[in-house]
């Protein structure tokens, strides 16, 4: 049995793109669990300290909810999350010494706070919710190899509709090779 499970960003739910296409790939294979967030998202977006909160509360909700998962009944585990669900899956792994393939997309700085899963990751190089350079420093230290858009935003658009489909097809294929390794 395999098992997928998404962890959404604040305001990017599992019905954007990178989140929705990325749970077509894994559909006729893995069984699906997305995680929920009860935090006031639009108030976490407006300062630091309020993510700060959202990001213990949104994991509280993750402990909760990945509580009712037998994890140890899974021969693949694969978790796929975006922006704060990267370094609340991440955090998951960490505490939980679960064996996990991850794909992060638009990973924050605080995802990389321990070791990590065995994980890909994909980053747009104009994102204002990260520094460039600590973050490719910061993927590196941790062996994970991230994918760079150019001029892509926190949600991998650079404002180009054809170069945004381009980007996403390309993100969508290295996905797809990733999950197949297993």
């Amino acid at each position: 049995m395999k098992l997928c499970v998404l962890f959404p960003g604040i305001g990017y739910t599992i019905d954007k793109p990178l989140l929705y296409y990325s749970r077509e790939i894994v559909r006729s294979d893995y069984e699906i669990k997305a995680i929920v967030y009860h935090g006031d998202a639009q108030k976490a977006k407006s300062k630091k300290e309020n993510l700060d909160q959202f990001y213990q509360h949104a994991y509280e909700d993750v402990c909760k909810q990945c509580a009712t998962i037998d994890f140890q009944a899974y021969e693949d585990i694969l978790f796929i999350s975006k922006s704060i669900g990267t370094a609340l899956a991440e955090k998951y792994v960490r505490e939980h010494a679960l064996k996990v393939r991850s794909v992060l997309f638009t990973p924050l700085a605080y995802t990389f706070e321990g070791e990590n899963s065995q994980a890909i990751a994909f980053h747009g190089t104009k994102d204002p919710w990260v520094d460039h350079a600590q973050l490719m420093a910061l993927a590196k230290s941790h062996h994970v190899p991230m994918t760079c858009i150019e001029g892509a935003d926190h949600s991998l658009n650079t404002g180009d509709l054809d170069t945004d489909l381009m980007n996403l097809k390309k993100v969508m294929d290295q996905v797809k090779a990733f999950i197949d390794e297993k």
